[in-house]
């Protein structure tokens, strides 16, 4: 998947949680989107990689693209990250899980390729969502990367919707 389906993928994650909150939108949307990107702070070419410090250091340790940052051992270790900065500094809960779906939709998504991800890294296995012909025909028409694409965009509108019309 490219960097601008895992923003909006993260951009219609993170408006879904403001919706089902009632936390600031904005905020929200943020988070998710920054959730959307973080994962590929592992590959150099990634739209966050230039602005997180230390995040090139992760191929000196030896992190190749789709290990560590796709697996549920990095959400897990977000997790734990927040709960620490928690105890310390106030950092509401609705941005925090705006930002772990946005991590959540970029990881699922990469599973819709032919390449997989490492979800239980440090196993080597890549886990793929679907059969390897089906992901490697989409790759070649660019079908499912459209498919995901547009589902972020409806996702999106969606919760705009949600956030601007009254509840009843």
């Amino acid at each position: 998947m490219t960097g601008r389906t895992h923003l909006t993928l993260g951009a219609a994650a993170g408006l879904l949680i403001a919706a089902y909150t009632g936390a600031h939108p904005g905020f929200c949307f943020a988070a998710g989107c920054l959730g959307g990107l973080l994962p590929d702070i592992d590959h150099p070419q990634s739209m966050l990689s230039g602005w997180i410090p230390g995040s090139g250091l992760l191929g000196v340790f030896g992190v190749r693209h789709r290990s560590f940052t796709h697996s549920i051992l990095f959400m897990a270790l977000l997790v734990a990250a927040w709960f620490a900065a928690s105890q310390r500094a106030i950092i509401p809960y609705p941005y925090f899980i705006a930002a772990l779906a946005g991590v959540a939709t970029h990881i699922l998504s990469d599973m819709l390729t032919p390449q997989g991800v490492q979800l239980l890294f440090p196993s080597r296995r890549n886990w793929k969502a679907a059969p390897g012909f089906v992901l490697q025909v989409g790759k070649w028409f660019g079908v499912v990367e459209l498919i995901v694409w547009l589902a972020g965009l409806a996702g999106i509108a969606g919760a705009l919707y949600l956030i601007v019309t009254p509840h009843l």
